[in-house]
């Protein structure tokens, strides 16, 4: 039997678009290295579609290095003074392009989001400057953060580093740089769609060669701008796939961000994994729908992510329920299996709360999807409440019914989809210890089952039994649980005034993602419940 090819990705409108434009010749490879870079600064010349945020910038000139110097730029959220956590970001552009205006948009949302200060560097670039010169440079600014830093208000204890596409190929190095050589203290990288090894033979390069964007010619040609000797392509700092699960152990956690239809994914598929078999904790996303470069784009980015929403009325009533159902299971594979809000920015109100209402009915939950009532508009409150009292009855959302705590107020989980934020100061959200929960149907003991579940004979969904309690019994109040204990000293859980007594915690929780399509997120591994926190669970406050 012949293999069927894989169905092409349907990429969101403003992606399709620009692959669109960026499919017929001239390509940027095939200008020479200045008209390029001028055209790569117009095309990021633009307005933005969302307004950059106000920071605080200043320019400073670190000695040193290959060439001598480096011009560095210092950008911190605006009106912020004193000792922040820093963010080292390395920009990509395929080592020929790039500079601090084409990642401006980018780095202002990373300063504001995280509450850090971003260095970046403008690095020498190839063919004038080839490997190793950026790579050094990189690493005499990260020198410099740590033995000049603190005169500028840059937090040395509380270094990351970042980048996207070659960025992300100079941060791996920069993490190998800093086990091997010591002195750089880095705590996370995030590496946006990175270049890990000078192959060219992935199945995503052969999938995506051409029209999508980043074509695989125009790869072998930033590669053979940046170096064009074997041996050299084939050194860790250059190729990082290529280093030993033993040069690896022990890097930083790491976020590994890929776009699906992009020449690169696989390899940077494939470093997550290589790090996750030495031991690094390691969280890896793939953005469906998006082509290379989206997080640095500024025209088609914002439109990017949130065109499937916009998009979502779109469907009829059959495919809003196949929708809702791979929905619902992709959640599953983010751990989420506890009652959430049917909105929560997912959803449309009122055709996909309906949508969900009729798969509870035919028994395709596992658990009953909550509605959660909340004023959304300040100064009209009543009237926010009111029109939810008269949309919702008491009883639709069955013994998941709250009036407060639903979707993302109640996952508990390290984000809440809307802005990957999450709180830190323990009085700012009740942790409830976890309660035995009866074994059932279709679950292995002690693990918790999917939301979507497939159909069962005679199956009576939640009718049967939600978290140890019949139908019919949810007007019934339960004892009220006391209150968590207030975690012992040494803990690394925040205490009542939401500071911290862990550096680890203090770390992470500096670089807490923002609003947007940006931010540097901690690692499941690293922050999972029970590793710190007292685990969620998925029962309703008394």
């Amino acid at each position: 039997m012949t293999a069927r090819p894989p169905h092409p990705p349907t990429l969101e409108p403003a992606a399709a678009a620009f692959a669109a434009a960026t499919a017929r010749p001239p390509f940027l490879y095939q200008l020479p290295p200045a008209e390029g870079r001028r055209a790569v600064d117009e095309a990021q010349s633009g307005p933005p579609p969302v307004e950059p945020p106000a920071v605080d910038e200043e320019w400073v000139t670190v000695p040193g290095g290959p060439t001598g110097e480096v011009r560095v730029r210092i950008v911190r959220p605006a009106g912020v003074s004193g000792t922040l956590p820093v963010v080292l970001y390395l920009h990509g552009a395929g080592w020929v392009f790039g500079n601090a205006r084409t990642h401006d948009r980018l780095v202002r949302e990373l300063a504001v989001g995280a509450g850090a200060a971003v260095v970046f560097p403008e690095y020498a670039l190839s063919p004038e400057h080839r490997y190793p010169v950026a790579v050094e440079q990189n690493w005499t600014v990260a020198r410099w953060i740590v033995e000049e830093g603190a005169g500028r208000g840059l937090d040395a204890e509380r270094l990351a580093v970042a980048g996207d596409s070659v960025g992300g190929n100079m941060s791996a190095a920069l993490t190998l740089m800093a086990k091997e050589r010591g002195g750089v203290p880095l705590r996370y990288q995030v590496l946006f769609y990175p270049v890990t090894d000078a192959s060219f033979d992935t199945g995503s390069y052969h999938r995506f060669a051409e029209g999508c964007f980043l074509r695989r010619d125009g790869m072998r040609w930033f590669w053979d701008q940046y170096t064009t000797d074997p041996e050299q392509r084939a050194r860790i700092t250059a190729s990082p796939l290529r280093a030993t699960t033993g040069q690896l152990a022990g890097l930083p956690p790491a976020l590994v961000v890929t776009a699906e239809a992009d020449v690169l994914r696989d390899e940077g598929e494939a470093y997550a994994e290589k790090l996750r078999a030495a031991g690094v904790p390691v969280t890896a996303v793939r953005f469906l729908g998006t082509i290379h470069d989206f997080v640095m784009l500024d025209a088609p980015s914002a439109l990017i992510l949130y065109s499937t929403l916009a998009a979502a009325p779109t469907l009829d009533e059959a495919g809003r329920r196949v929708s809702t159902r791979h929905f619902l299971r992709e959640l599953n594979r983010f751990g989420l299996t506890s009652a959430i809000d049917a909105a929560g920015g997912f959803q449309n109100f009122p055709d996909d709360y309906a949508t969900v209402t009729d798969l509870a009915r035919s028994g395709e939950l596992s658990l009953r999807i909550a509605y959660h009532l909340f004023p959304q508009t300040a100064g009209q409150e009543l009237a926010d409440l009111r029109r939810w009292v008269e949309t919702v009855r008491p009883g639709d959302g069955d013994e998941w019914l709250r009036l407060n705590g639903a979707g993302e107020n109640l996952t508990w989980s390290a984000a809440d989809f809307e802005n990957f934020a999450e709180p830190v100061g323990a009085g700012r959200r009740l942790r409830v210890p976890p309660r035995p929960r009866r074994p059932r149907p279709g679950r292995r003991r002690g693990r918790p089952g999917p939301l979507v579940r497939r159909p069962r004979p005679a199956a009576a969904g939640v009718a049967r039994v939600v978290g140890g309690r019949r139908r019919g019994r949810r007007d019934r109040l339960r004892p009220r649980r006391p209150r968590p204990a207030a975690p012992p000293p040494g803990s690394c859980r925040p205490g009542p005034g939401g500071a911290v007594t862990d550096r680890k915690w203090q770390v992470r929780g500096a670089l807490r993602t923002s609003p947007g399509p940006i931010g540097v997120r901690p690692s499941p591994e690293t922050e999972a419940p029970g590793k710190g926190d007292a685990p969620p669970t998925d029962r309703p406050l008394p």
